[in-house]
């Protein structure tokens, strides 16, 4: 077998390789396009893993980003991404030594006390000091038994769908007021936008085209957007329409209230699923 490195990503071409490799693992078939637009905010010098001279073997890498405390500061913190070892190269110790060598690059830069994942395996980080700190969870639920309670107060905005280039004009300001009382959310910069609104076949996995809803105040300015993506499907006795949200974030609790209500009256949908 080759002799296997640790290195980093050193260029473009490189990278398309590496992104190969990892897609791979995760049992997924390379998408050129996820690949271009991440590369927009990918640092190459934070991606690394074994390579043998002709392919990767094993893949890690993190972004420079920033995460919410609880009372709302922002503070630097490496989002560790990408971490993968070929089935080929398993239980050969590669892992744990691209662990180590991430975190003492973590510590080595000075700037961030926080390193975090979202793990597709959480028994595996234990062993390098990762604690859990929340669990995923895909909520859904049939249209009918979601109602809201009478006291809950819509306020006096207006919800409508939008297109991407009007939610872009004003969901990321929204977000990041909204950040604050997220805790453990991270900061999403422009290039992210691109990469969180992509649409494509692989993404939508059987649903329609994303969509887009934005919610305003009777002053005219923007307080809450909705992403979704909506599943036409019909039962002998009618429609049984599907609706996936992808997010919904508003900088109040009645645009909150009120962008959610509007989801859930949309016309056809039967169920409703948070992705």
């Amino acid at each position: 077998m080759p002799e296997l490195r640790l290195r980093a990503v050193t260029d473009d071409d490189d990278f398309q390789s590496f992104m190969a490799t990892m897609y791979s693992v995760f049992l997924q078939d390379p998408q050129p396009d996820e690949i271009e637009l991440g590369r927009k905010f990918t640092e190459l010098d934070r991606m690394f893993g074994f390579h043998d001279g002709t392919r990767w073997a094993a893949t890690a890498g993190a972004f420079s980003k920033k995460v919410s405390l609880p009372g709302g500061a922002l503070v630097p913190v490496a989002a560790v991404t990408g971490v993968t070892v070929s089935p080929s190269h398993r239980r050969k110790g590669l892992l744990t030594a691209m662990m180590r060598h991430q975190l003492d690059d973590v510590r080595s830069r000075g700037t961030e006390a926080l390193a975090m994942l979202f793990a597709s395996e959480t028994l595996i980080y234990g062993r390098f000091g990762y604690g859990l700190a929340s669990s995923n969870a895909v909520l859904s639920g049939r249209v009918r038994d979601l109602g809201f309670r009478a006291d809950v107060d819509l306020g006096a905005g207006t919800v409508s769908e939008t297109d991407r280039e009007t939610l872009l004009g004003a969901a990321p300001a929204i977000y990041d007021r909204a950040l604050a009382n997220l805790p453990g959310r991270m900061d999403r910069p422009g290039p992210w936008w691109d990469y969180w609104l992509h649409d494509s076949a692989e993404r939508r996995k059987g649903t329609g085209s994303i969509r887009f809803a934005l919610h305003h105040e009777p002053d005219g300015s923007a307080s809450a957007y909705a992403i979704y993506r909506p599943k036409s499907d019909w039962a002998p006795a009618g429609p049984n329409g599907e609706l996936h949200v992808q997010e919904v974030r508003a900088t109040n609790p009645r645009a909150y209230a009120h962008i959610w209500r509007y989801l859930l009256d949309i016309d056809l949908i039967r169920t409703v699923q948070y992705d």
